[in-house]
């Protein structure tokens, strides 16, 4: 955007050129009074560095354009006169530190377009006879002000304020893209900001270019927060620039930026610079299925993460298994959000393996990420093995009260873990959690956070059951046993095109004319259980093997007495829909015959009418 070395030592030259020539007006006014005319002639004198406009330095009336410019016009009839106020503001100024807009361009034309110098040379002027540079020595609070004046802005009083402090907390201050090219020019020697939040403010991606170049000179700022700043793909590719060359930042906020699949690349570009960022915020974004497959390999091959927030970033299917496999590679990751995605059993099947293998990973949350009481032991079979997970969050998912009480078994079970905070919010819990958490507790140290988790007589809410709360393909294959459908007949009822393929769209058809109302995400999960060579659709050779992978889950019908309750329900519910579908076929057939009897009527009725 600009080369920020030069524009440093633009605005240094002109400062301390300003500054000499101040002490020179000090010594020797720089007008004289002309005794014959006693023409009164307004001189310009210096402001102390600590002035505010509150402060009164002889000066009465003064606007805030002339408080914002640091400039104080003296109208005095004599010399003495104006010697007298040079005096009393040097005694508001004992160290003697003058500052730099004491001199108006109309007066003395200090800048480097008036002097015909070069950035260059300029910065030569600027530099003392030992060849220690202004940068070194001159406030960088003058140099934000006085860029300020030149881009025509007003300065941000919070952020002058914020100067000297460690933590600068600028969130929704209204900064737009031209209010960050003063801030960063601010912040390129800034040595006290380590935490620096601009969030909330519209800079977009010019502003956050303006910010990268600072960070590539800047060593102090450790936290950076960038939440909802609008900074899109072009913002993303700057900061990624700068973060190659930056080594101070360890905390990175860029949540809400609308990060689509096509910013996916630069996000794995960023989590691959292995600097020292260490925590980082991707919240709110919308990287997708495929998204997440692209940033899964960096994950997998970072060794500098500690924690990183993927959660509402509409992570699914193949996406959310890929970040899933990759938490099993990592080798430093101690804390991974992924809430508010769609897991699924996929992904949990890859969680299960991952935390097997897995020894660092100490906060999990999963919250909301689509856990039924089907995929649930996935996770319980992992988290047996795993010995460092310390935090566990699956509150809001539907893994029912039974689900709860075997998330409590299996760490009663494990003889390894060390998981102590469980947070099972939203899901329904009754006396027999309760007796088995205090049975639990006896042994292993372990807080339930739920809304009930102490109350000895807790009801759960009644929820009817659904036939998405199955497995989609057992759902298949029960309705074709009970329709006595060969798999040839099953297959050809779905492929209506007879294309020998059957796609998500003739799935969906399929089931709805089969009055069977599975939900959009139903009807994934069944593909993708089927879809062996991953192209989208279903063969007949795909059925066949999903079929005897049915077959085997029936015959451990007989040992398993939850599994049995399960296909029972199932079948119950199949036979409802059945019925239903009869129902509303006949009922159709009678509004078609009152329809057609209706008509007759109104049509006999005008005919003799007419007669």
């Amino acid at each position: 955007m600009f080369d920020m070395n030069t524009e440093i030592r633009s605005y240094s030259a002109q400062l301390k050129l300003q500054e000499e020539s101040s002490k020179e007006r000090l010594v020797t006014p720089s007008r004289e009074i002309d005794d014959s005319t006693k023409i009164e002639r307004p001189i310009k004198t210096v402001i102390p560095n600590d002035f505010t406009a509150s402060d009164n330095i002889g000066c009465n009336g003064m606007d805030e354009r002339n408080a914002n410019n640091r400039v104080l016009s003296i109208s005095s009839g004599s010399l003495a006169k104006d010697t007298a106020s040079m005096e009393n503001v040097t005694s508001q100024n004992p160290s003697g530190v003058m500052s730099y807009l004491d001199i108006s361009d109309s007066d003395l034309d200090t800048s480097l377009e008036g002097m015909n110098l070069s950035a260059n040379e300029a910065y030569d002027i600027a530099c003392d006879s030992d060849d220690t540079c202004v940068e070194s020595s001159v406030s960088y609070t003058a140099i934000y002000a006085l860029c300020c004046r030149d881009q025509a802005l007003i300065p941000v009083q919070r952020f002058q304020s914020l100067l000297k402090e460690t933590s600068c907390d600028l969130s929704n201050c209204l900064i737009g893209p031209r209010d960050m090219k003063p801030i960063s020019v601010a912040l390129v020697g800034n040595y006290s900001i380590q935490v620096l939040n601009l969030s909330g403010n519209f800079i977009g991606s010019k502003g956050v270019a303006y910010l990268a170049d600072a960070l590539t000179e800047n060593v102090y700022i450790s936290d950076l927060h960038l939440s909802n700043v609008n900074m899109g793909g072009d913002g993303l590719r700057y900061l990624v620039k700068a973060m190659r060359k930056n080594k101070c930042v360890r905390l990175l906020d860029i949540s809400g930026n609308n990060l689509g699949t096509s910013e996916a690349h630069l996000v794995s570009e960023l989590i691959s610079i292995e600097q020292n960022l260490q925590c980082l915020n991707l919240s709110h974004n919308s990287l997708d299925e495929n998204g997440g497959s692209i940033i899964a390999n960096s994950i997998g091959d970072n060794e500098i993460l500690k924690r990183i927030d993927l959660s509402w970033n509409h992570l699914r299917h193949k996406g959310a298994e890929d970040i899933c496999k990759a938490i099993g590679e990592n080798i430093c990751l101690e804390e991974i959000d992924l809430s508010w995605n769609g897991l699924g059993e996929e992904g949990m099947k890859a969680l299960s393996t991952s935390l097997a293998k897995n020894h660092v990973l100490k906060v999990l949350n999963i919250a909301n990420c689509r856990i039924d009481f089907l995929n649930l032991p996935d996770l319980l079979t992992g988290l047996m093995s795993n010995e460092e997970l310390v935090t566990l969050n699956i509150g809001k998912n539907t893994i029912t009260t039974d689900g709860a009480i075997a998330v409590i078994q299996a760490i009663q079970q494990s003889k390894v873990s060390k998981l102590n905070n469980l947070y099972l919010t939203d899901v329904p819990v009754n006396d027999d959690f309760v007796e088995k958490l205090l049975e639990l507790q006896n042994t292993h140290p372990i807080f339930v956070r739920h809304p009930f988790p102490t109350k000895k007589k807790v009801r759960p809410p009644y929820r009817k059951k659904s036939l998405n709360d199955f497995d989609p393909s057992l759902i298949l294959f029960e309705y074709a046993k009970k329709e006595n459908f060969r798999l040839i007949d099953l297959f050809r009822t779905f492929d209506t095109d007879s294309s020998n393929s059957i796609t998500k769209q003739e799935l969906q058809n399929g089931f709805t004319s089969l009055n069977i109302p599975l939900t959009e995400n139903s009807i994934s999960r069944l593909l993708t259980s089927m879809d062996l060579d991953e192209n989208r659709e279903i063969n007949f050779e795909e059925l066949r093997k999903g079929q005897s992978r049915v077959n085997k889950i029936r015959q451990s019908e007989a040992k398993d007495d939850n599994l049995k309750k399960i296909i029972t329900d199932l079948r119950t519910m199949l036979r409802e829909a059945q019925a239903e579908r009869k129902y509303s076929k006949a009922n159709k057939k009678f509004i078609r015959r009152q329809s057609s009897i209706t008509i007759l009527f109104n049509q006999g009725g005008a005919t003799l009418k007419n007669k």
